[in-house]
C-alpha cells in the first residue's frame, strides 16, 4: 500500500481529500507481512512519486496483516508499535471497565469560556456535585476540561464555562438559519469525577485527574 495522504493529485488541493492506491486479492494469506509506503509527509504530487521510485529515501513499513484485527475496528494500522499491539492484544479495553464521553462544545469559546482569574470568585462554582446543585447555587461559571498544554495527571485546570440556569445560553446558540451552534451533549456526565484527556495530541497522550 502507498499511503499517500494529502495533495496525492495537483488538481485537488488542501488537506481534506486523504489518499491511498493498495493492492488487495480477497483471499487469507497466513502469517502474511505487507509493504507500506508512507508518503503523507511530502507535500507535492512530484515529491511522493519520487520518494515512492526511490530505494534510499521511500519511507517503507512492513506489517502482518493478522496484528490489525486485534485493534478494534481493524484499522489499516502499518505505523503501529510491537508494543502498541500488544497493549491491545493483552491490556483491557477502557470501554470495558470505564464510560468514555465528548464533552460540551460550546461553538463560540471567546464567547462562553474565560480563564478562572478573569471571573469574580463569588461568580464561580468550582465544586458543584451535578446539574442540580449547579442551578441551586446561582453561579454563571464552573470549571472546563479544555485540554492544553501536556500534562499528567493532574493540572490544566484554567478555564471556566458559563453554564449560568443549566447552560441556557449556550443551549441559545443559534446561527442565523436557526440551526443550533452549540452541542451540549452527554450532560449526564457534567461535573462527576473523571479521568480526561486531549481529543487531539501531537505526542503522548496525558491523562489528568478531575474532580468536578
Amino acid at each position: 500500500m502507498a499511503h499517500l495522504g494529502a495533495r496525492a493529485f495537483e488538481e485537488i488541493g488542501g488537506e481534506v481529500v486523504q489518499t491511498t492506491s493498495f493492492v488487495i486479492r480477497n483471499s487469507h494469506t497466513e502469517n502474511y507481512t505487507g509493504k507500506y509506503a508512507r508518503l503523507v509527509d511530502y507535500p507535492s504530487q512530484q515529491e511522493k512519486e519520487d520518494a515512492f521510485l526511490s530505494t534510499d529515501h521511500c519511507p517503507l513499513y512492513t506489517a502482518q496483516q493478522s496484528n490489525f484485527s486485534k485493534i478494534p475496528g481493524s484499522p489499516v494500522a502499518y505505523w503501529v508499535s510491537k508494543t502498541m499491539i500488544s497493549a491491545f492484544d493483552k491490556g483491557v479495553l477502557l470501554g470495558t471497565i470505564a464510560d468514555s464521553k465528548q464533552g460540551l462544545a460550546t461553538s463560540d469559546n471567546n464567547r462562553f469560556l474565560r480563564e478562572w482569574y478573569e471571573i469574580e470568585l463569588d461568580n464561580i462554582k468550582f465544586d458543584s456535585k451535578n446539574i442540580e446543585e449547579s442551578v441551586e447555587s446561582g453561579k454563571k461559571w464552573f470549571p472546563y476540561n479544555k485540554g492544553g498544554d501536556f500534562r499528567r495527571w493532574y493540572g490544566n485546570n484554567d478555564y471556566v464555562v458559563n453554564w449560568e440556569n443549566n447552560g441556557r445560553e449556550i443551549r441559545n446558540c443559534f446561527d442565523e438559519h436557526g440551526k443550533l451552534r452549540s452541542r451540549p451533549q452527554n450532560t449526564d456526565f457534567y461535573f462527576r469525577e473523571s479521568a480526561s484527556w486531549s481529543l487531539i495530541t501531537s505526542g503522548t497522550t496525558a491523562f489528568r485527574y478531575k474532580p468536578y
